[in-house]
């Protein structure tokens, strides 16, 4: 199916052969604006059975900057062991990410941070000010964490970085780590896909 304007019907058939409760997920919805109500109906072939639900999707949509002159995430360690490395143009007052939330639609949204992959002799620290922390929640791995919460739309919100490096020569300077930011919805159901 092609694009549309306006209404349009999407019939998705399923089939079951046994009474009971059919479960479907992983359905997917690419949408870019706003929010939008979904009204989502289900039969069995001879219409005796009727299901509609309404599903309302949100845009939880934010964008980032790093500071002036930088372009992307960066780390100089001296030494394969440094440690309270912060990546390149972050300092006290400037945190290397600045996020504002573009969540139009009435809906304030949670931020959340993941990294894509762990070293075992790096550990990455995060906060929301320039104090790095002791509790190992804030150490990034490949779980989401929340980062702020109950964001209003164009909320300005700060990240600061720390690693920590325990590594030998050989592998120390070859870690790339992919951080991801994502927004939810307060209330709503998020995807964990990595985008």
């Amino acid at each position: 199916m092609g694009n549309s304007t306006g209404f349009s019907n999407i019939p998705i058939k399923f089939e079951s052969t046994a009474n009971g409760t059919l479960t479907i997920n992983d359905i997917r919805l690419d949408y870019a604006g706003g929010n939008d109500t979904i009204e989502i109906k289900a039969h069995n072939l001879t219409y005796e059975v009727n299901e509609t639900t309404n599903i309302t999707v949100y845009y939880s949509k934010w964008d980032y900057n790093f500071p002036l002159h930088i372009d992307y995430l960066e780390f100089i360690p001296s030494t394969s062991s440094s440690k309270n490395v912060t990546p390149y143009g972050q300092t006290k007052s400037t945190p290397i990410f600045n996020i504002t939330t573009l969540n139009y639609g009435g809906k304030n949204m949670n931020l959340s941070i993941y990294l894509n992959e762990t070293n075992s002799c790096v550990n990455l620290t995060w906060n929301t000010n320039s104090t790095k922390p002791t509790s190992s929640y804030y150490k990034l791995n490949n779980t989401w964490k929340d980062t702020h919460t109950d964001k209003a739309y164009l909320s300005n919100n700060k990240i600061w970085l720390w690693a920590d490096y325990s590594c030998d020569y050989k592998n120390w300077s070859l870690w790339n780590p992919q951080i991801y930011i994502k927004g939810c919805c307060l209330g709503c159901t998020c995807s964990d896909e990595l985008t």
